[in-house]
C-alpha cells in the first residue's frame, strides 16, 4: 500500500527536478505566506479572497505582495472551474536609483482543473491556468500558461494532520515562447486546526530562467478560513 502511494509523488516530481538540476548553497532562502478566506459558500459557486506576502533576500525583505478575488465553480464532480482577478506589486532592480522600486501588475486568470479521488484516500488534480497580465512598463502582451500536477494523501492516523501532498508547476511564456519557470513542492503538510480552519506548511524549490537557470529555496505557509 505504501509503495502505491509513493508512485504518484515520484511520477509528478521527477521530470521537473530534471529541468532544475542544480541547487546551490548560494540560493536565496525565501518565505511565502498566504491567507485565504471563503466569503461565500454555495453548492456550485464560491467566492474567495486571499492575499500573499513574499520575503526574499534570506527572508529579510518584502519583495512581493498580492491581493486576489476568486470565483470557483463546482458544477461537475471531476472538473473544477475558476476565474480570478489579482493586483500585485513586485520589487524590481533599477540601476538609476540607489534602491529597488515596485512595479505593479493587473492579472486576470481562467482555470480548468480536472480532479480524481482514489478510494477516498488519494486525490489527484491538474490545475491549468491562463493568465492575461498587464505589467507596468511592459503593457498587456504578457499572456502566460501554468499547469500544476498535485497528489494528496489524506490521513486520519496523525493528530491534527489532515493530509500530505506534493506538486509541481510549469510556466509557459507565450510571448517569448519558452518555459521560463518551474515550482516544485516535494513535501507539504495540511493541518486541521479547528472547524473551518486549515493550515498548510510546505517546502518549495523555485527554478527560473534568465540567461541561465537559477533556483530559490522557499518555506511557505497557507492559512485557509472556511466558516
Amino acid at each position: 500500500m505504501k509503495k502505491i502511494l509513493i508512485l504518484p509523488f515520484t511520477f509528478l516530481l521527477l521530470p521537473f527536478l530534471l529541468l532544475c538540476r542544480s541547487v546551490y548553497a548560494t540560493d536565496d532562502f525565501q518565505s511565502w505566506n498566504r491567507a485565504e478566506l471563503k466569503v461565500i459558500d454555495t453548492r456550485y459557486v464560491d467566492y474567495v479572497t486571499y492575499g500573499e506576502l513574499r520575503l526574499n533576500h534570506d527572508s529579510q525583505n518584502l519583495g512581493f505582495w498580492m491581493s486576489s478575488q476568486k470565483l470557483k465553480f463546482d458544477f461537475f464532480k471531476y472538473l473544477g472551474l475558476g476565474t480570478t482577478y489579482s493586483y500585485l506589486e513586485t520589487e524590481t532592480s533599477n540601476s538609476k536609483k540607489t534602491q529597488d522600486e515596485y512595479k505593479h501588475q493587473h492579472r486576470f486568470e481562467l482555470e480548468v482543473t480536472p480532479r480524481w479521488t482514489w478510494k477516498e484516500t488519494v486525490k489527484l488534480s491538474n490545475r491549468n491556468r491562463f493568465e492575461f497580465r498587464w505589467i507596468e512598463g511592459r503593457g498587456s502582451d504578457n499572456t502566460r500558461y501554468r499547469t500544476m500536477f498535485q497528489a494528496e494523501v489524506l490521513t486520519s492516523k496523525l493528530p491534527w494532520v489532515k493530509s500530505f501532498y506534493a506538486n509541481d508547476e510549469l510556466f509557459v511564456d507565450f510571448t517569448r515562447r519558452t518555459i521560463n519557470e518551474t515550482r516544485i513542492i516535494p513535501a507539504g503538510l495540511t493541518f486541521h486546526l479547528y472547524k473551518g480552519v486549515d493550515f498548510k506548511v510546505f517546502y518549495m524549490i523555485q527554478c527560473q530562467k534568465g540567461g541561465t537557470w537559477s533556483s530559490n529555496q522557499i518555506l511557505g505557509t497557507h492559512l485557509i478560513l472556511d466558516f
